[in-house]
């Protein structure tokens, strides 16, 4: 009997789900034994735990940021492999979001200990003045502002100042519209997104309410409400369960 192999693109789902999930418990636990090599070398076949490496960019690191775990040399070197193997493009519409990623995972790791020169010999990544151009206007345009912001949710973590992370700040009533809209649509995944930037907002900035304007009448969105309700809806998939763990560690909802 001949055995078929999964296909690739099914492999490397699988990869980043896998790792999204290790990710989560990692940051929910005490123990000091998580290692990113460890969750890659079940992928390694088609190359597919570099790939989610770099589709979850530094998400990968939250256990070492948040998460007090140690990141040893072969993490460092797996990091920079993905780096290497899948190297960010020049143009198109993933663009954006990974040279941001690169720019976040590469401020992390230096965060982190590793040397500005190892992870870019040619020249330190700077994060662009205004990344992708011209953005749709947070109070015209606030449901194209709330999607890009969503894809950026990688970015949403306690330290990374970039342009992204001021649109978030200065425009909080575009930020809770796009929460409300998602939540009512019942597209959970990008709710989470959009929480996680609220949750950076306040983590980042202590003088940073904790609620959000949701309406110019003063209707409010608390961050703890939306997530237990994400927990219920949203937690079904890892990568959903990654935005809402890490919300809930900005903003100390973690036991």
């Amino acid at each position: 009997m001949t055995s078929t192999s999964p296909p690739v693109r099914v492999v490397y789902t699988e990869a980043v789900e896998a790792l999204a999930a290790a990710v989560v418990r990692a940051l929910r636990s005490a123990d000091d034994g998580f290692r990113l090599i460890d969750q890659l070398r079940p992928y390694t076949r088609h190359k597919a735990g570099l790939a989610a490496l770099r589709v979850l960019g530094p998400d990968a690191l939250a256990p070492f940021v948040l998460g007090g775990h140690r990141l040893d040399e072969e993490d460092v070197e797996a990091v920079l492999l993905s780096l290497r193997v899948f190297p960010a493009p020049s143009d198109g519409p993933g663009a954006e979001v990974a040279l941001l990623q690169d720019w976040a995972t590469s401020e992390l790791l230096v965060r982190l200990g590793v040397d500005q020169l190892r992870l870019f010999p040619d020249g330190f990544v700077s994060v662009p003045e205004q990344p992708g151009g011209v953005w749709p206007s947070p109070e015209r345009e606030w449901p194209a502002w709330g999607a890009r912001m969503a894809r950026l949710a990688g970015l949403a973590l306690p330290g990374l100042r970039c342009p992204v992370y001021y649109q978030a700040r200065h425009h909080p009533l575009a930020l809770a519209r796009g929460v409300t809209r998602a939540m009512l649509r019942r597209d959970y995944p990008t709710a989470a997104r959009l929480v996680r930037w609220m949750a950076a907002v306040e983590a980042s900035d202590p003088s940073a309410p904790h609620t959000t304007p949701a309406t110019e009448a003063g209707t409010t969105l608390q961050i703890p409400p939306l997530l237990r309700h994400l927990q219920i809806y949203a937690g079904r998939e890892w990568r959903s369960a990654l935005d809402i763990e890490l919300a809930e560690h900005m903003v100390g909802l973690t036991a």
